[in-house]
């Protein structure tokens, strides 16, 4: 058995998979649920990153599911350090 994409699913994943289909809708919950926790449990730049991050993750998967290109968008860059200033006298 395959998935749209034309990966082989074997064993109890393939069961799953024949019962359940993974759809967009599945991963759109997903990422509800993930920004959802990240909301209550963090806050800051790195937690709207997190989220920006699974957001991408959930679309690329998604449009794999239907046969496109899951590489739609770039890998998010760490901007460089900044070198520290020595503090004025």
């Amino acid at each position: 058995m395959t998935d749209p994409v034309g990966n082989y699913v074997t064993g109890d994943n393939a069961d799953l998979y024949a019962a359940a289909p993974l759809r967009s809708e599945h991963f759109a919950r997903w990422l509800a649920l993930w920004a959802a926790t990240v909301d209550d449990s963090f806050a800051g730049p790195k937690a709207e990153l997190a989220k920006t991050q699974a957001s991408r993750i959930a679309y690329s998967i998604s449009r794999r599911l239907l046969g496109e290109s899951g590489s739609e968008f770039v890998t998010l860059q760490r901007h460089p350090r900044r070198p520290t200033q020595p503090a004025q006298p």
